[in-house]
């Protein structure tokens, strides 16, 4: 122990902290937002999910729904919260035919890459959770078999955070749903603001009991 060397430096320490800090609440918490933003314009596909999740007589206590976790993914495709990230590159790569030296730093932009056209077809813009569904349809899938629209980073530097995020997501939507009705106030789709995260712009959202379903 007298002889211990810090792998880390104070620096590094703490920017790790803060980012930990950030984005383990700050991303999370305006991930399930936008989620519910958008559960709330597509009543539909609301329905869909809480039909999913009412309570079986089964033994399994937890309820199960690849509806509801297919619709997240594509919230995520849509409003990622981490609009942007870079990326070091380490060693000479060739992409597209342009060289990238080792040491050039690499922008990567995940909200316009999660929009492409030539990638996800003329429903780009559409929230369409269906694309989730089939590996063989979906234009991105990990090699762990998770659906990827980037957006919870790809590589050894992907989010860390990313089974914690859908544990709390689950959480928080499930009981939502199975005890409100979730509507827009506003007839025009909400917009993003780019401020470090993608956080949503002006919304009324409305949650209304559903007495039939809060009570079983």
């Amino acid at each position: 122990w007298i002889n211990y060397k810090p792998m880390l430096s104070d620096d590094e320490i703490y920017n790790l902290c803060m980012t930990f800090l950030t984005m383990g609440h700050e991303n999370v918490a305006t991930a399930i937002s936008w989620f519910i933003i958008t559960l709330a314009e597509n009543p539909d596909v609301q329905d869909e999910i809480r039909e999913e999740l009412k309570p079986s007589n089964d033994r399994n206590p937890t309820p199960k729904s690849t509806k509801l976790v297919s619709s997240f993914y594509e919230t995520m495709r849509l409003f990622p919260s981490v609009p942007a990230l870079t990326r070091m590159s380490t060693k000479e790569n060739i992409v597209n035919g342009y060289k990238i030296p080792p040491g050039y730093e690499v922008f990567v932009p995940i909200y316009s890459t999660n929009r492409d056209q030539e990638v996800w077809g003329e429903d780009n813009e559409d929230f369409n959770p269906s694309r989730f569904k089939d590996q063989n349809k979906c234009p991105y899938f990990s090699t762990k078999g998770l659906p990827d629209a980037i957006s919870f980073g790809v590589g050894a530097r992907a989010c860390l955070g990313r089974p914690l995020s859908m544990v709390e997501m689950k959480a928080t939507i499930t009981t939502l749903l199975l005890k409100y009705q979730i509507s827009s106030k506003r007839s025009e789709k909400t917009k993003a603001n780019n401020f470090v995260s993608l956080r949503p712009g002006k919304h009324e959202i409305s949650f209304t009991p559903i007495p039939s379903v809060a009570k079983m």
